[in-house]
């Protein structure tokens, strides 16, 4: 009885001293109570301890009616719980209970899974403060650069043949050939018959001896006899308009060889459209015209029309074409101004100059 009087004393005190002071403090001297706290306690041995209820009293708090609705900032400690509220300390913040994780409301969807950030070193325990407000997600960051290609690994072991492929199309037809070889002279034909013998001149007078008669004058030489076989003329390098232009190469014998062109055909034709230019009369000199066989010189050809491109003449320090293919999509062309000879990975679509040459 003697203790319960006590206790009433000291609550009668503390209440006195909260009117007088408007601050109180538990194991706080008066003196040493903070300026910001209207109740201070001091304690290293025990703690603070809210009302301690189930969740179903504490939400049973809100069901009750307007009249007794919880104030806000109400404290509660909540002594069973669940995934969504689990144990631990609640308060009401004037519209819904609120615990460490925010309001606690109906379980939402389930988010997508953030990124694991590295784990950082474990600080020590800090002083539980009042749940705050939730803040809104943050956006999501970029994704990081790709890291570098690692070391390729070791060669694997050769995979077994695979069978015969089919055979390919049949390649386009070749260039034509160098002129062969001079056959063999053909047999030398029956000697032609001998011209008449021109008339005597006439005698001189008789007379007193005298100088001696001018002898008669020598009768003309019969015309010469048709030789056995057929003769062809003999050609030399150099210009020969009979022929088209210059004659740069030619057989042995001297009847067979190449002609050149002694001025352009074009000077920006494609490879699939120089034979169209070659075969136009307007592209050709006067001498030109007569002939319809010229065409594009192969790449050889051309190397020796560059040999002589000063006797030549008319030719551009530029590139012109021949007629020899790399492949399906790419020809040979020679570089007028120094010799060079490439395909240079050049498509037949590109536009260079165009020289003929025909056989004769």
């Amino acid at each position: 009885m003697k203790k319960t009087f006590l206790k009433l004393v000291t609550l009668v005190t503390i209440c006195a001293t909260s009117t007088v002071f408007a601050q109180v403090g538990v194991g706080v001297p008066a003196g040493d109570i903070h300026p910001s706290a209207e109740l201070e306690v001091k304690s290293s041995t025990k703690g603070f301890l809210p009302p301690r209820m189930t969740k179903a009293q504490r939400l049973a708090m809100i069901a009750q009616g307007s009249t007794t609705y919880p104030a806000a900032g109400l404290l509660v400690f909540q002594t069973d719980g669940d995934a969504n509220e689990p144990t631990g300390l609640y308060f009401f913040d004037g519209t819904a209970w609120r615990n460490g994780a925010g309001v606690v409301g109906a379980k939402g969807d389930k988010g997508d899974k953030g990124e694991t950030g590295a784990q950082g070193l474990q600080g020590l325990p800090g002083v539980n403060g009042l749940p705050g407000a939730t803040g809104s997600r943050g956006d999501k960051g970029d994704k990081g650069d790709t890291g570098a290609t690692g070391p390729a690994g070791a060669d694997g072991a050769a995979g077994a043949q695979g069978p015969k492929g089919d055979t390919g199309l049949k390649g386009d037809k070749g260039d034509q050939g160098e002129p062969g070889l001079q056959g063999q002279a053909g047999a030398q034909g029956p000697k032609g018959d001998t011209g008449l013998k021109g008339d005597k001149g006439d005698k001189g007078a008789t007379g007193d001896k005298g100088a001696t008669g001018d002898q008669g004058a020598q009768g003309l030489q019969g015309p010469k006899g048709d030789q056995g076989g057929v003769t062809s003329k003999i050609y030399t390098i150099g210009l020969w308009p009979e022929l088209g232009g210059y004659v740069f190469k030619i057989s042995a014998d001297g009847t067979h060889g190449l002609v050149a062109e002694t001025q352009d055909q074009s000077i920006s034709s494609s490879w699939y459209s120089a034979q169209d230019v070659i075969s136009n009369p307007l592209n050709h000199s006067t001498n030109g015209q007569k002939f319809m066989d010229w065409r594009l010189p192969t790449k050889y050809e051309l190397n020796e029309m560059y040999l002589q491109k000063g006797a030549i003449g008319g030719f551009a320090n530029n590139y012109y074409w021949s007629s020899t293919e790399y492949d399906f999509n790419v020809a040979w062309i020679l570089y007028f101004f120094n010799g060079y000879q490439s395909f240079l990975n050049l498509g037949k679509t590109n536009f260079h100059y165009v020289r003929s040459v025909r056989a004769f």
